[in-house]
């Protein structure tokens, strides 16, 4: 994070003096830095998340109730946004309110996107 800020002063030094930093130079150092990290962002495998979600499951049910999962998202470290957690609940939990999490692991960890 100190290379950015670092990169994000030097930059606004030379081109701006209001000690604001503007959206083109906030753009470029960050998207600099996406690319440069790219190697070390990946997305979790099958069994990663399915270890994850099997954490929520102690009876060994095959799914989470979506109601109880979304108080854990919504409650502990920096909580999803309403908008994040229903666009989340569209895809993740069926019309009953259960996250059949075998499906959703698969779902997540293969979606055809690359980061």
């Amino acid at each position: 994070m100190t290379l950015i800020l670092d990169q994000l002063a030097a930059l606004n030094a030379e081109t701006d003096a209001t000690g604001y930093v503007g959206l083109e130079n906030f753009e470029l150092v960050v998207c600099n830095f996406l690319i440069q990290q790219e190697a070390s962002l990946f997305r979790d495998d099958y069994h990663t998340l399915l270890r994850a979600f099997r954490a929520f499951d102690p009876e060994g049910r095959g799914f989470i109730e979506a109601e109880s999962f979304k108080s854990l998202l919504t409650g502990r470290g920096e909580a999803l946004s309403e908008d994040e957690l229903a666009k989340m609940m569209a895809v993740a939990a069926d019309g009953e309110g259960k996250i059949w999490y075998e499906d959703y692991a698969q779902r997540l960890s293969n979606d055809g996107r690359s980061i």
